[in-house]
């Protein structure tokens, strides 16, 4: 996993990386937590050794809680973008924005067609 946190080129959200099965995978940087016991919304979670927890959200202290991290794949919305699909990948970064200088995009949106 890499010291620093990425962002996400769709939704430019931070993100970290872990290796999957061989795959890098993006994940949130957020820390959360889950228990096996409790209600509500049933998340999993990746360590940075890869593992992964499953449970209900918690805090911290609650009994049995595990941190991790969700998947990137989980929150974002452009995610399908990046999944396992080289031809998607290269779809999406070709429809990226192009930065422009000030004078490209005063000229472009001026330009007498």
């Amino acid at each position: 996993m890499k010291n620093q946190p990425d962002k996400c080129l769709t939704c430019h959200q931070p993100i970290k990386w872990i290796t999957l099965k061989g795959k890098q995978h993006p994940l949130n940087t957020q820390m959360l937590y889950v228990s096996p016991n409790g209600s509500g919304k049933r998340l999993m979670l990746f360590q940075s050794d890869g593992a992964s927890v499953q449970g209900f959200l918690c805090k911290p202290g609650d009994p049995g809680a595990q941190g991790g991290c969700q998947s990137h794949f989980a929150t974002c919305k452009q995610a399908t973008q990046w999944r396992d699909n080289p031809r998607r990948k290269q779809r999406a970064a070709a429809e990226l924005p192009k930065a422009q200088t000030v004078e490209e995009e005063q000229r472009t949106l001026f330009e007498v067609r």
